[in-house]
């Protein structure tokens, strides 16, 4: 073998022990990031917020239209820095009677693909064209904050946003 010279032989072992360190390199971040157990993107959940403005019914609805189930952490919902649990406190309608309102307590869920309707009035002999305006109206300048993981317990950038 009189074409390998002390170059060549050099220029081999160096290739060779950078094709063991790229394939150890490899190896190290796999183990790593098997051992981190990423959250599995098939569960993750995705909430929305929607206001529903019809000339009949006004509602504000949470939404999940992500493939896994939300775990609520913590709900808020502010307005002039009066901050609640429950939204239905932010509303001051004077003998408005609620088709529904949810309180959103810690832990409870939101499947995937469903909604929770937060609050919802529409008219009736008790409710009028007034009350729903008025409830419009109200409505603008809540922000909501609702912290949420999915059920393996992963969090994930909290649901913000104002209404309008």
């Amino acid at each position: 073998m009189k074409w390998i010279g002390n170059k060549n032989k050099r220029e081999i072992v160096l290739f060779c022990i950078a094709v063991i360190g790229a394939v150890i390199g490899s190896a190290w971040t796999l183990f790593l990031w098997l051992e981190n157990k990423q959250p599995d993107p098939k569960l993750r959940p995705y909430l929305k917020v929607h206001s529903k403005i019809y000339t009949n019914l006004k509602s504000i609805e949470l939404t999940n239209s992500g493939m896994g189930t939300a775990v609520i952490k913590d709900a808020t919902f502010c307005r002039n820095l009066i901050c609640t649990n429950n939204i239905v406190e932010l509303f001051n309608i004077p003998n408005a009677q609620w088709d529904t309102f949810v309180n959103l307590s810690k832990n409870s869920i939101v499947r995937n693909d469903s909604k929770k309707i937060l609050i919802q009035l529409s008219e009736s002999n008790i409710n009028n064209e007034i009350s729903l305006r008025e409830f419009q109206n109200q409505k603008r300048g809540i922000i909501i904050k609702i912290d949420y993981t999915d059920i393996e317990g992963n969090a994930y950038d909290p649901l913000k946003t104002q209404l309008k």
